[in-house]
């Protein structure tokens, strides 16, 4: 819809959802510093010995350990879920809770042709995991290690228009950004996504036409949080990149109910001032929208979330 919106509507709702996912943002500050200490207590650092502030200590250059138990736990958790839930012959099974319901007690017989579409079903998508889309099991198998440190994973699943099929990713709990008041997404009025994208990457979006053909900052500055900077430290590695032309564009998709001035939502042919959810996606340095979806059905008389 973004087309079809006036270049002044847009970056009123860009400045509006940047100041609520920043307060968003500010609302889980303690628990990021939290989480960036998780990662520090799980000793997968290398750290020099050192000595006392004199010198004059007889134990200068001794070496400090951490105990693995923190990390064996995490992953101990990782391998028995990997086991449990990306076998090599694929993850999914199929079950028919609805064919061949049982009548005067007799055992439920389903259909043959229930039981072979549900075979090929299941053969379908564990080829599809398995051989077509061949990030799934790594990308799985990274997240449940997020899980065992982090007590949380979260999946998308949606049509990549890149790739030009169906697609399930992990996001890292710290991209994921939304108020440490929400006591679930449903009741949540705000979430968004963070991605750091390539430059490459986003003008392929915009050529597809999936993203605006807008001009965007020459010189991006991406700020990491409190766990990009431990995971970088951890990892050796300067969490941004040091000449301009490498560093990634911060994209904000942004789940919201907005109420946008010619797509308002109506009853009996009259504006209601309900506003209903968007997807609307932005890039932060330039404060550019460069998408606006609909986040509910049309024949949907309410706008309730898809």
């Amino acid at each position: 819809l973004a087309g079809q919106i006036g270049d002044d509507e847009l970056g009123r709702i860009a400045e509006e959802l940047l100041r609520g996912v920043e307060s968003d943002e500010m609302s889980r500050h303690e628990w990021l510093e939290t989480r960036a200490e998780g990662i520090r207590l799980l000793g997968w650092q290398l750290k020099a010995p050192e000595g006392s502030v004199d010198n004059t200590s007889s134990l200068e250059g001794i070496s400090r350990v951490d105990h693995p138990l923190l990390s064996e736990a995490v992953l101990r958790f990782q391998a028995n879920a990997r086991g449990e839930l990306l076998p090599s012959d694929g993850p999914v099974k199929v079950r028919d809770d609805q064919g061949g319901a049982s009548q005067e007690g007799a055992p439920p017989s389903p259909p043959p042709s229930r039981d072979q579409l549900a075979e090929a079903l299941e053969a379908d998508m564990n080829h599809y995991l398995t051989a077509v889309a061949k990030e799934y099991y790594p990308d799985t198998d990274r997240m449940l290690l997020y899980v065992g440190f982090g007590g949380c994973g979260i999946k998308k699943v949606y049509r990549c228009p890149l790739r030009r099929r169906p697609v399930s990713e992990s996001v890292d709990v710290k991209d994921f950004i939304v108020s440490n008041a929400a006591t679930d997404l449903a009741s949540s009025g705000r979430f968004t996504q963070r991605v750091m994208m390539r430059r490459s990457m986003l003008r392929r979006m915009q050529i597809v036409g999936a993203y605006r053909q807008v001009d965007l900052a020459s010189d991006p500055s991406p700020e990491p949080n409190a766990v990009d900077r431990e995971i970088a430290e951890t990892q050796g590695v300067s969490p941004i990149a040091q000449l301009p032309e490498d560093r990634d564009y911060t994209i904000y998709e942004v789940y919201a109910e907005l109420d946008i001035p010619g797509f308002e939502h109506k009853v009996d042919g009259e504006p209601s001032g309900l506003a209903v959810p968007y997807v609307v996606t932005i890039e932060k340095d330039s404060r550019q929208v460069l998408a606006i979806r609909r986040n509910y059905d049309e024949d949907d008389e309410l706008c309730t979330v898809k």
